[in-house]
């Protein structure tokens, strides 16, 4: 049997082999196991990750390609420490009025005269609606279904 030599197997990992060549070296190695070790050898020898290294303009051309802006490598920093202690003293000063003003001591006084003002009127809603009105409703409602699916059921069985 004809065995290929290790440059010709370098050149079928690396495609530069005419497809004719390419399928006459594939039948082959499902034949000659000795000309797939070689092969395997050879892939495990070359590690193309470590080959391939983009070149540093690579991205301004992908973006080229695609005719597509590159955006700016300056760092935007859109808030430096004089802006953003800016809006602590702006926050802070806000703050402060609300507090001398008495908004947060009318909240506190506010809220709970609301909330017990809403849970005195759903007793009185209670009162004036009798209890275990929606279980009765419920009740009413499964027993019309259940008269209904006993008619159709009949209904059927006659049919």
């Amino acid at each position: 049997m004809h065995h290929y030599h290790q440059d010709k197997w370098q050149k079928y990992i690396d495609n530069e082999l005419e497809q004719w060549e390419v399928q006459l070296l594939e039948e082959h190695l499902y034949q000659c196991d000795e000309c797939m070790n070689v092969y395997l050898s050879l892939l495990e020898g070359a590690n193309p990750l470590e080959e391939i290294e983009p070149s540093l303009d690579f991205t301004s051309k992908v973006f080229e390609e695609l005719n597509l802006e590159l955006p700016s490598t300056t760092k935007n920093e859109p808030y430096d420490r004089k802006v953003l202690f800016k809006y602590y003293v702006v926050a802070a000063s806000i703050t402060m009025v609300l507090m001398y003003g008495g908004i947060f001591d009318l909240f506190l006084t506010e809220v709970p005269r609301a909330t017990s003002e809403m849970i005195s009127s759903s007793k009185r809603v209670e009162e004036i609606v009798p209890a275990g009105w929606s279980q009765r409703m419920l009740d009413s409602t499964f027993e019309k279904l259940e008269l209904r699916s006993l008619k159709q059921g009949s209904d059927v069985d006659e049919n």
